[in-house]
């Protein structure tokens, strides 16, 4: 039973693929070129956020471009790395913004409190954290274009998230409480 409330908690946290925007890797490239036929969903419209009618959650995924790299393995390593990055920045994001809820609404005094308290420490944690759950992330799909641009797919699921979240033992354990607790997140459906 507790085992299936942690892991309801880790879907609202971290609901799924973020859609690339155009200041993105997903805009490398002119899309509607005859260079992005027959590309994957995931190229033209960036990560999605998988099969919903699924009980099973969607993992946090990002996706990296590189062109102009004539070795294809330096290209796919420069763009996995790149989809890697935006991964990092996406966690990084929704963690600092569940701290910075966490913070606002716990009280109490003492060092604790006022250690977290500093905005330094929402940005440490949350990079922390961030870091951890990068670790995890593998390459779901690869895509060559007749440009020669090469597009990489990358995704976290949710077990290693939450194994990233249970281990991290520099977590003060009402914050480690609300990140694996709390069942109605305000970061759900997030994109």
């Amino acid at each position: 039973m507790r085992w299936s409330l942690v892991l309801s908690a880790a879907l609202t946290l971290f609901p799924g693929c973020a859609k690339q925007t155009p200041g993105s890797n997903a805009a490398l490239g002119q899309q509607d070129q005859p260079a992005f036929e027959g590309a994957p969903d995931w190229v033209t419209n960036g990560c999605m956020d998988g099969d919903r009618s699924s009980t099973a959650p969607a993992p946090i995924c990002a996706v990296g471009a590189v062109e102009g790299v004539s070795n294809v393995a330096m290209a796919g390593d420069a763009a996995a790395n790149r989809a890697r990055v935006e991964l990092s920045r996406q966690i990084e994001t929704r963690m600092a913004s569940v701290i910075g809820e966490f913070q606002s609404t716990a009280t109490g005094d003492g060092p604790l409190s006022d250690a977290m308290s500093d905005p330094q420490f929402i940005t440490n944690t949350s990079k922390s954290i961030s870091q951890s759950a990068v670790s995890g992330a593998e390459i779901q799909d690869r895509w060559i274009s007749e440009t020669g641009a090469v597009w990489v797919l990358v995704a976290v699921d949710h077990a290693h998230l939450l194994q990233v979240l249970t281990q991290a033992s520099d977590l003060p354990p009402s914050l480690k409480a609300h990140l694996l607790g709390t069942a109605d997140h305000p970061m759900a459906g997030a994109e």
